[in-house]
């Protein structure tokens, strides 16, 4: 009878044991290699500020957010990944927010040496870039527009994306003149 007991319990003690390292082996199959947080804070040079997910501005504001890459994994990855970043911007009412029309991408504002470490970041180190939304999109109409990004893991459009947070900018109506009396 000990014996079955013991057979027992050294079952189950595998059973536990398998189960949780299959599980730890998919948790680290499907952890991405970096994170992207977007902010929408006026004033970056502030390291105390808190991060700002809402920000509200008048009709003819310059439109800018930061957007920090952080490297999460034990490996080095690229800085920034040739598909791009994909900007997904839509309206109050859920449209998706066209790019201006005289739009013309300028790229990043980096000199970087291909090959180089330029061109990586190491474990647990970030990198971090403004965009200028309002040069880009159509955010010049009254309201409360949401944005999120998204980048490809690696140079494959067919690879894992990984997002951010969703922050809000609610575009303010202009002043009205004021009268003269």
């Amino acid at each position: 009878m000990k014996i079955i007991y013991a057979l027992m319990l050294l079952v189950v003690a595998f059973g536990t044991a398998y189960g949780q390292s299959t599980e730890s082996q998919q948790n680290d199959q499907t952890r991405k290699p970096y994170t992207l947080t977007i902010t929408a804070n006026p004033n970056r040079n502030n390291p105390t500020e808190k991060v700002q997910t809402e920000r509200v501005v008048k009709t003819g504001s310059d439109i800018i957010i930061w957007i920090r890459k952080t490297n999460t994994s034990n490996n080095e990855i690229n800085k920034w990944n040739l598909p791009g970043l994909s900007y997904e911007i839509l309206d109050n009412s859920g449209k998706t927010v066209e790019l201006k029309k005289d739009f013309h991408y300028q790229g990043h504002n980096e000199a970087m040496l291909i090959g180089t470490k330029d061109m990586v970041l190491q474990p647990g180190e970030s990198k971090e870039i403004e965009v200028h939304l309002g040069d880009w999109y159509q955010m010049d109409q009254p309201g409360m527009y949401t944005i999120q990004v998204s980048e490809h893991v690696s140079d494959y459009s067919n690879s894992d994306v990984v997002k951010s947070n969703i922050i809000k900018i609610t575009v303010l109506a202009p002043d009205p003149p004021a009268e003269n009396n």
